[in-house]
């Protein structure tokens, strides 16, 4: 990464330095140098375009900020310095004076192409998907051969559910940078959305050897995996739909409430079936990603599972359990140990749920088999 300025300034060779650490994603590092460099030359453009770069990369947006505008105060002309203040802007959650500050740096140079994809996202951010969609195609046409084009089109098809049309674009990036974490992942969230859990999880599994600093992957494989090892959560229908079918539900609910309680019965074994069926199916380099947190599924829905039987067999127990005691010694038997048995798991699953619920960390959607975030919010944008 280089200004073009030149680096006859007592800082420069600093600023050159902190250019490569940024190549590198070694930020820090490079903010570090920057710091030297601004004391040094503190009307440098080039170090405040690097901090504003290297503070984004960090997630300090509010600093981002401040460098950019201070590199915009300094060149007003200079179309970079206001798409890293757009970006800085957007990371800000202030999406209406982002999409502003592209719109200035497309008017200084109305042919940079990584302007355009910067607008992919902040005309996206500002709910203008036809305004994205054309910045996409303009940014295509104008850098067929660089990934970040491609990456533009694949946002915007992610964002509008044109799942076809953000694989093709994937695969393209790929294709000119084939060890791409952040593609692997998109492309890993696409195939979820199609249906291929399986297939997404090799690709998060891949991301991840690439770059296992990539967060977003390693939440996008948990989920994933949880999703293909245990099937999606039942959902109830929404409302009006849920009242009617509470409805005709209401003749039916002494035969409904015994179906459901032995349909409930074999939930939790054929869950644990199919797991543990799907379980060699998961890539080997995921597994340990994801082993410890299975586990916990498992015993979470065993508790629950175990819990919810126990208490319905002490029900039962009060109902018939004395008229079993009188019928004899093998009535007696059964009896105490249908009691023995729901006393047990009543307090096996007691010993689980009880410290989860005091230390409120009973598990949330986003460990459950359906993550609450959109498959825009799972992609990583460059």
């Amino acid at each position: 990464m280089t200004s073009g300025d030149g680096t006859s300034t007592p800082g420069g060779g600093l600023v050159e330095q902190a250019g490569l650490l940024i190549d590198a994603d070694r930020h820090a590092d490079a903010l570090e140098r920057l710091d030297r460099a601004g004391a040094l030359q503190p009307d440098d453009l080039r170090v405040h375009r690097l901090r504003a770069l290297a503070l984004h990369h960090m997630a300090r947006h509010a600093e981002a900020l401040q460098a950019a505008e201070t590199a915009c105060a300094l060149a007003p002309d200079d179309a970079w310095a206001h798409r890293l203040r757009s970006i800085a802007l957007l990371g800000t959650g202030r999406r209406p004076e982002a999409l502003a500050a592209i719109h200035e740096s497309l008017r200084i140079d109305p042919d940079d192409h990584h302007s355009l994809s910067m607008a992919v996202t902040a005309e996206l951010a500002n709910g203008r998907p036809g305004q994205a969609w054309a910045a996409a195609a303009r940014c295509l046409q104008l850098a067929p051969d660089d990934a970040v084009a491609h990456d533009a089109v694949g946002e915007v098809a992610i964002a509008t559910r044109s799942w076809r049309d953000a694989e093709l674009a994937y695969r393209n990036v790929l294709g000119m940078a084939p060890t791409s974490a952040w593609a692997l992942n998109n492309l890993g969230v696409i195939r979820s959305a199609l249906g291929d859990d399986e297939g997404a999880l090799q690709l998060y599994a891949r991301s991840l050897v690439t770059d296992p600093s990539l967060h977003l992957a390693r939440g996008n494989l948990r989920d994933t995996a949880d999703r293909f090892l245990w099937g999606r959560r039942f959902r109830l229908p929404r409302t009006p739909g849920m009242i009617v079918w509470l409805l005709l539900c209401i003749p039916l609910a002494p035969v409904g409430v015994t179906v459901a309680f032995l349909l409930y019965l074999l939930w939790f074994p054929a869950r644990a079936v199919r797991a543990w069926r799907r379980w060699p199916r998961i890539p080997e380099r995921a597994r340990d990603l994801v082993r410890g947190e299975q586990r916990r599924r498992a015993l979470d829905a065993a508790a629950s599972w175990g819990l919810t039987v126990s208490v319905v067999a002490l029900l039962l127990w009060t109902a018939w359990g004395p008229a079993a005691l009188r019928a004899g010694i093998a009535g007696r038997a059964a009896g105490l140990l249908a009691l023995a048995v729901a006393v047990a798991g009543v307090g096996v699953s007691l010993s689980r749920v009880i410290p989860r619920v005091l230390r409120l960390d009973w598990p949330t959607r986003r460990r459950g088999t359906s993550s609450p975030r959109s498959p825009f919010e799972q992609t990583v944008r460059v």
